[in-house]
C-alpha cells in the first residue's frame, strides 16, 4: 500500500468526473463553448471587480472630502489593481500610500504624483524603492523611517523621508 501522502496526492490529481454544475466545468470547456461572458460561468475562486461600483465609491468618498482629492491619500493595498488605481487618478487623486515595491511600481504606472512607502524598509527593499523612484522621476516618492540606522539608507537616493515618531506606545517610531 502506498504511503498516506502519496494516496492524498493521487486523489488530488485524478481526472475530473463529468461536470454536474457550472462550478465544475473545466476552464477549457467554458472558453470552447463561448460562455466566458456570464458571471455564473466564472470559475471560483476568482477576483471580480465591478468598475461602476468602484467609481461610485471613489465619487462618494470624494464628496465626503468636499470634492477635494488633495485631502485623500488612499493606501493602495485596498486597490492593488492598475485599473482601479487608474480610476482613482482619473478622479484627480494624485497622492497615495503603499507598503510593497509592487504596489509602488503599480501606482507610479497609474499616474500618481506623490507616493509614500508607509512601511519602513532597508537593505534590498530600500534599494528597490530607490530604483523605482529613479524610473519614475515625475513621481515624488517618500519612505517612512523608524530608526537612526534606517535614515542613512536614504542618503543621496532622491527619495523623500517621513519620520515615524514614537508617540509613547512603543510600537514603532523613533524616540
Amino acid at each position: 500500500s502506498p504511503p498516506p501522502w502519496r494516496r492524498r496526492f493521487a486523489n488530488c490529481c485524478r481526472k475530473p468526473r463529468a461536470a454536474t454544475s457550472w462550478s465544475r466545468v473545466p476552464y477549457d470547456r467554458v472558453y470552447d463553448q463561448g460562455m466566458s461572458n456570464a458571471i455564473e460561468n466564472v470559475l471560483t475562486p476568482a477576483l471580480v471587480v465591478y468598475p461602476d461600483i468602484v467609481d461610485g465609491n471613489i465619487r462618494q468618498t470624494l464628496a465626503r472630502l468636499g470634492d477635494n482629492p488633495e485631502r485623500w491619500r488612499p493606501h493602495v493595498k485596498t486597490a492593488k489593481l492598475l485599473s482601479t488605481m487608474r480610476q482613482m487618478t482619473a478622479h484627480g487623486l494624485r497622492n497615495f500610500k503603499c507598503a510593497t515595491t509592487l504596489e509602488l511600481r503599480t501606482v507610479c504606472e497609474a499616474g500618481a504624483a506623490d507616493v509614500l512607502v508607509a512601511f519602513a524598509c532597508w537593505g534590498a527593499r530600500a534599494r528597490r524603492v530607490a530604483e523605482i523612484a529613479r524610473q519614475f522621476p515625475a513621481v515624488a516618492v517618500s519612505a517612512l523611517v523608524d530608526s537612526d540606522r534606517n535614515l542613512a539608507e536614504w542618503r543621496d537616493t532622491g527619495v523623500g523621508i517621513f519620520i515615524d515618531v514614537n508617540p509613547g506606545g512603543n510600537r514603532t517610531g523613533i524616540e
